[in-house]
C-alpha cells in the first residue's frame, strides 16, 4: 500500500505536500544561513553553496 493510498490522497497532492516541505526546510537554512553569516562575517557566496549542497 503506497502512502497515497494509506491516506486515501491522489499521487499529486502527495507530491505537492513533499514539494511544499523542501520548499519550507530550504527557506530555513537560507534563515539559518545569513543569520550565521551574519554572525561570523561570512561573505554570501560561502553561506549559499553551504545551503546548495545541504540540499542536494
Amino acid at each position: 500500500m503506497t502512502l497515497s493510498e494509506y491516506l486515501n490522497l491522489e499521487e499529486e497532492t502527495i507530491q505537492g505536500i513533499q514539494r511544499a516541505i523542501e520548499a519550507e526546510a530550504v527557506r530555513e537554512w537560507e534563515i539559518l544561513g545569513k543569520e550565521l553569516a551574519c554572525e561570523r562575517k561570512v561573505e554570501q557566496p560561502e553561506y549559499l553553496e553551504a545551503i546548495l549542497w545541504i540540499k542536494n
